[in-house]
């Protein structure tokens, strides 16, 4: 996968990591440390084995791509000459480090309604994305209806 080519053409990025360039060469240096500190020293570890992913930028752009496009350990090992269990293994490490650089850099979502409240400031609309919820109906068809999504036209 050729990283600098993806990089260079705005709508590629956004379709394979999510990011714009800019964006994500401003991302590098906080992801950067915190891989730093997120590396686990094994005394008992053997030589160092060859390493497709080289540079910080591979890194990150390997997290990303998983992330937003979520393909198997077999098809990201392929996009990345990687093998399946070395692919798991990256992405677990290069999580920890992407939070862990999005924390650093002040850009992780809230955690409680407070800390969102002390963000918002004087917001006075919040328009909020969400996914529909499974939900398990009743079996009794009078209360079913309560829960009808209005998406078939065969109940009513």
């Amino acid at each position: 996968m050729n990283i600098t080519q993806i990089l260079s053409d705005t709508r590629s990025s956004q379709a394979a990591i999510g990011l714009t360039a800019k964006v994500f060469r401003a991302l590098v240096p906080y992801f950067e440390e915190a891989l730093l500190q997120c590396k686990k020293k094994n005394p008992y570890r053997g030589g160092k084995r060859p390493v497709k992913l080289r540079s910080t930028e591979e890194k990150l752009f390997f997290v990303l791509f998983y992330i937003k496009n979520y393909p198997t350990y077999d098809v990201l090992g392929m996009n990345f000459g990687i093998s399946r269990s070395n692919a798991f293994k990256r992405i677990g490490l290069y999580m920890q480090a992407l939070e862990l650089s999005l924390k650093n850099a002040g850009h992780l979502p809230a955690e409680s309604i407070e800390q969102l409240n002390k963000l918002l400031g004087d917001e006075k609309v919040i328009i909020i994305d969400a996914t529909e919820q499974k939900k398990n109906r009743p079996k009794d068809k009078e209360k079913q209806k309560e829960y009808y999504s209005g998406k078939k036209n065969s109940i009513q």
